[in-house]
């Protein structure tokens, strides 16, 4: 059985893989929809907030389950955590995979760890690939978090970062 939600429709009958993204990553990930069951935006610095994510999971889950690939920020580890929380409790199969890709500096100790970057994108092309191919969850989740081990990306920054709607910050000088 499928499920239909506006112009799409999703096959219920292969693990679906679940990811979220930011405003200016939504290219990005937008592109991933037909191997990957769906993709949640929130605004750069705003992330999609927990009731948002159990709406998403409940759309996209089937009977074999649904994985949420999330990057490495406490907002979303949040909303998705507890949204995965909520469908569990609610009787779906939810599986939650944290990128933390970020190895410019050594591993943080406790609960903050690396930061999700763009090796992202490796985590949703694997995980998509496997879904698509037919394995079982499982197997899609196990692959996921090996790959969480072996990817790591180093992000460098040309000028400082400009929220949206705010003005262009000089700090660095012309």
């Amino acid at each position: 059985m499928d499920k239909s939600f506006g112009d799409c429709s999703i096959p219920q009958e292969k693990s679906n893989v679940d990811i979220n993204e930011e405003l200016e990553l939504s290219e990005a990930t937008g592109s991933f929809v037909n191997a990957l069951a769906g993709s949640l935006y929130g605004i750069m610095e705003i992330q999609s907030n927990c009731i948002c994510v159990l709406q998403g999971i409940r759309v996209v889950t089937g009977p074999i389950g649904c994985l949420l690939i999330v990057k490495n920020y406490t907002g979303d580890r949040l909303n998705f955590g507890l949204a995965a929380e909520e469908a569990k409790s609610e009787g779906y199969k939810v599986e939650m995979v944290i990128v933390g890709d970020d190895c410019a500096l050594p591993p943080p100790r406790g609960i903050a760890r690396r930061r999700g970057l763009a090796g992202a994108i490796l985590f949703h092309k694997i995980a998509g690939a496997a879904a698509g191919s037919g394995l079982p969850h499982s197997d899609i989740v196990a692959e996921a978090r090996h790959t969480c081990g072996v990817v790591g990306i180093m992000g460098v920054a040309l000028s400082v970062c400009t929220l949206l709607g705010q003005p262009k910050s000089d700090r660095l000088g012309p």
